[in-house]
Order: structure tokens, then sequence, then C-alpha cells
């Protein structure tokens, strides 16, 4: 009985410490940056877990890079960043402590998800901080706000006087493509292309007015139910029925043009390629009739391979050297931190940095695949059938000798057209 208390006792010591240790979430913040199509700028979301002992961790997450859940802490969570030349003195701990709500803003670095930094998180507690911070810090900054920020008056109605002017373009757009030679039937069959860009330009300017609202929505300037909010959609449902109609009217002359013309073949009334003018074919149709298995010998296809073959050679010298000088550089960068998450991401990379350089090597073995294939579909043939030197076959032989071998005059023959 003692011996089994005892088991007890010693079992209770053990799992206590880590019932007591076990970190809970006290806060969560999540924060966002729109997507900017005219500056380029990625959507990017951030979840920050801030825990009651007021430690905290960062999940990043970039849509259109394929990157989620990429770790990183606030770099001004227990230090001021730039108190001498900003003249602020603020620290993202302290900020929670004291109010116990998250910051209403993010700094993020740019990022590819390649870069050694990270993406180098700072906080801030005011947007004119932000903004004051973001050129402070080198490189390229993006600033993410707090989805669950409260926003001032002022910023509520720049983003309505954003949505009128939207709506007031599309209407404005739809009035000038109303009034154009668009519309006149007896001019539309000289204009169809110059109508098919003004349609695109237009399908073009609503996607962006739809990110814009989606964004003011989705950080919460504004809501689906506002009125304005709801007028735009219906302009752009609108706008969208519109260029719709327009477009098959464009696409249905544009067919009778062609059928009119002799310029596009015509099965059962469904089209089933692109017309090409009977002019840019030659008299004999020696220009649309292209023998692939002559390719190789035309002096002009020699001379291009032979460039890009002098580059590869390049390459094989170049690449393993680059390889080498930042494989040691992360060494090094590995021994100064000490750190085993910077061990881990500096072992990845290098491991990326190798597959790119044997990649690099096995250029020449792909290439002589592609041409195989490309043999046995210019010839019909049911298995390949290589020549004794490369395992090139005959037809493709220029092309491979001219990209593997550039250097070798005899090797690279380039024909000079008479």
């Amino acid at each position: 009985m003692k011996l089994k208390l005892k088991i007890f006792i010693i079992l209770v010591m053990l799992l206590v410490p880590f019932g007591v240790n076990a970190k809970e979430i006290k806060l969560t913040c999540e924060y966002l940056h729109i997507r900017d199509q005219l500056s380029g700028s990625p959507e990017i979301n951030v979840r920050c877990n801030i825990y009651d002992d007021y430690s905290h961790k960062c999940y990043i997450s970039v849509p259109s890079q394929d990157q989620s859940d990429n770790k990183e802490n606030i770099l001004n969570w227990n230090k001021t960043i730039g108190k001498k030349d900003i003249g602020i003195d603020f620290k993202a701990k302290e900020y929670v402590e004291k109010n116990n709500k998250c910051p209403d803003y993010l700094i993020v670095k740019a990022n590819d998800g390649f870069d050694l930094d990270g993406y180098q998180l700072h906080a801030a507690d005011t947007e004119e901080y932000a903004s004051q911070l973001q050129s402070y810090l080198s490189g390229t900054r993006y600033i993410a706000k707090n989805k669950n920020m409260t926003y001032d008056e002022q910023e509520i109605e720049l983003a309505k006087e954003n949505i009128q002017k939207e709506i007031d373009n599309i209407n404005t757009t739809i009035n000038e493509y109303d009034l154009s030679k668009c519309k006149d039937e007896d001019k539309v069959i000289t204009r169809i292309a110059e109508c098919n860009d003004i349609i695109n330009a237009f399908k073009s300017r609503l996607s962006t007015y739809i990110e814009n609202v989606d964004g003011y929505v989705r950080q919460g300037l504004l809501n689906e139910s506002d009125d304005l909010v709801k007028e735009f959609q219906e302009k752009v449902t609108n706008a969208q029925t519109f260029l719709d109609k327009e477009q098959k009217v464009l696409d249905e002359e544009d067919k009778k043009i062609k059928e009119e013309l002799g310029l596009t073949d015509k099965d059962d009334d469904d089209y089933k390629q692109e017309w090409i003018p009977e002019t840019l074919c030659g008299e004999n149709g020696e220009y649309c009739n292209i023998d692939v298995t002559k390719f190789c010998n035309d002096p002009y296809v020699a001379r291009t391979l032979k460039f890009l073959g002098l580059l590869l050679a390049i390459a094989k010298i170049l690449v393993p050297a680059i390889i080498i000088v930042l494989g040691i550089v992360d060494l090094v960068k590995i021994v100064v931190s000490g750190k085993v998450e910077d061990a881990k991401k500096q072992a990845i990379n290098i491991g990326k940095r190798i597959v790119i350089g044997v990649m690099i090597f096995l250029l020449p073995t792909i290439i002589i695949m592609i041409y195989n294939i490309a043999d046995n579909i210019a010839n019909d043939k049911g298995e390949i059938t290589p020549s004794e030197e490369l395992n090139v076959p005959d037809n493709f032989k220029n092309c491979v000798y001219c990209i593997l071998d550039a250097n070798n005059k005899d090797a690279c023959m380039i024909n000079e057209k008479k």
C-alpha cells in the first residue's frame, strides 16, 4: 500500500508542473494587408497569439506566394525601435499589458518566401507611428491593420467617398461607350479590335473597384448591409451584364466578317480553329507548312540555340560557385546565431540551392528527352530510335549540339541561307 502511495505522489509531482506551466492564450490579434493591384503589394494575413505570461508568437500567410503559417516575433515587443530618430518610445508588450488589447497596426517586411531575414514584424499603436516606422525601416514594408480596430469617422467617410467615385466612374464609362462608334452599326465593323480593347479595359477597372470595396468590408470600415455598398454591388452587376451583351455583339460581327471573307473554317456553325489569312502563308502555303524535322538546320534557330548553349555553359560554372559561397555564408550565420530555428531555416535554403544546382546539370538530359519526344511526334514513330553518339534523334542532332556543345564549331552547324 505504501509503495502504491509513493508511486502516486511521484506521478502527481511529475505531472503538476506541466499543468501549472502550460501557457494559455490571452489575446488573439488578427491583421490584414489588402492586396493592391496598382502597387503590386500582396494580400498578407497575420495572426498573433499573446499568452498569459505576455510572450507571443505570430503566424504569417501570403496566399499569392503559397506562404502560410510562417512563424515570426514582433521585433519591438520588448524594446523600442528608432526612438532616437522617430522620437517615440513604444514597446508592444507594455502596450498590451496596459491596454489589454492588440496594437492597431503591424508593419510587415516584403518577402518572396526566400529572404533569410523573414518578414520582420513591428507593431504600432497609431497610423502616424506606423507610417514613421515604415519610412524608418529599410526595404519595402507593408502596413497591416487590426481586423477588430475601431475606425474614426474621417476614415469611414473617405472610404465612402472612394466608393461613390467608383460608382460615378462606372456610370461615366457606360455612357461614353453608348455615345462611341462602338454602338454605330455602320462603323462597328472597322472598330471591332478597338471596341474590344475598351471593353477589356473596363473589365479590368471593374475588378479593381470590386477588390477595393471588398477590402473596405474585410477591414471593417464598412458593412455589406450599408446602402452605399449595396448600390455599388448593383452597379457592378448591371455593368457586367452590359459588358457581356456588348461583347456578344462584337463577337457575332467578328464571326460574320471572317465568314464573308472566307477567313474561318466552319463546320455545322461551330468554328473549330482560328482564321489565318491566305496571304500570310505565301502563294503555295510554304510559310504555314513547317517541317519540324528540318527545324534545327535553320541558321536563325541554330544561332539562337548556340547563344543559349553559351549561357548554359556559363551557368554550369557560376551556379556551383555561387551555391558554395552562399552555403559558406549560411553556415557562418548558423554558427554566429546559435539558434535551432535559424539553423533549420538556413538548412532549408541550402537544400533549395543544391536542388537548383542539380537541375542545372540535369538540363542536358532533359533537353535530349524533349527532342526524342519531338522526333517521335514528327515521324509518328512508336519508339525512340537514337543515333549512335549522344542518344539524340538525327533530325534534332544539330539543336542538341548547338545547346550542349556551343563552343565546338564542327558540332553546331550553321548553314547560311542564300
